[in-house]
């Protein structure tokens, strides 16, 4: 009997611990709806204000990179340069430093025994992503329905919102010249593409340059 009773209370415990959880998860889910559609239009509405600031440190980033290529280039363990990626990196919101990969690779289009890459933390969009993440991250750590791999999966989602917006202004900056960029004088047909690292990508920009380095 008492065996039974307990059982019974166990399971509308359970039922109703659940419930719990569901209307709490429920209730962060919608708060962070609202506060991404704030962000979000934020950052279109800054973007076109913010454009060169952007376009400098984008700038330097590639230059970085792109010094590495050519010490590699004079040195004979290169091609000339023609595909340049960018790889959203999924791993780094768990590190808490969303950015994007940096790879500039040449005709072989694939990992040489020495990688040529960098880092770009475009932080105009995901510096808003970290701060939607605190916020849902502080309302998760003062309870214990809501589990931490669940916490996760919301931040994946809105993580990947903001890559796809982080995806369409890199489009939108790199539809200026090449020579914002760089400064090659050669002939040359560059490819850009954006995605995740060892999966899917697609070009976003093509740079093909005259001999006086013009598109």
């Amino acid at each position: 009997m008492n065996n039974g009773f307990q059982s019974g209370l166990e399971r509308r415990l359970e039922i109703l611990k659940n419930r719990q959880r569901e209307e709490l998860l429920d209730e962060v889910g919608q708060m962070a709806d609202r506060e991404f559609a704030i962000l979000s239009q934020e950052i279109k509405n800054g973007f076109e204000y913010e454009k060169a600031e952007i376009r400098k440190d984008l700038s330097e980033a590639l230059e970085e990179v792109f010094q590495k290529y050519k010490f590699m280039e004079e040195r004979g363990e290169t091609g000339d340069l023609k595909w340049i990626y960018f790889s959203f990196l999924r791993s780094s919101m768990i590190d808490d430093y969303p950015a994007y990969r940096i790879d500039f690779y040449d005709e072989r289009d694939c990992y040489f025994y020495r990688e040529c890459s960098g880092s770009w933390d475009f932080s105009f969009v995901f510096s808003r992503f970290r701060k939607l993440k605190g916020k849902i991250r502080d309302i998760f750590s003062c309870q214990s329905r809501v589990k931490e791999y669940e916490t996760d999966d919301m931040l994946y989602g809105f993580y990947e919102k903001f890559h796809l917006m982080a995806a369409e202004l890199l489009g939108q900056l790199l539809q200026d010249s090449w020579d914002d960029y760089f400064n090659i004088k050669k002939p040359a047909v560059i490819r850009v593409k954006e995605g995740e690292l060892f999966d899917r990508t697609n070009i976003i920009q093509e740079w093909y340059l005259q001999e006086s380095g013009e598109i």
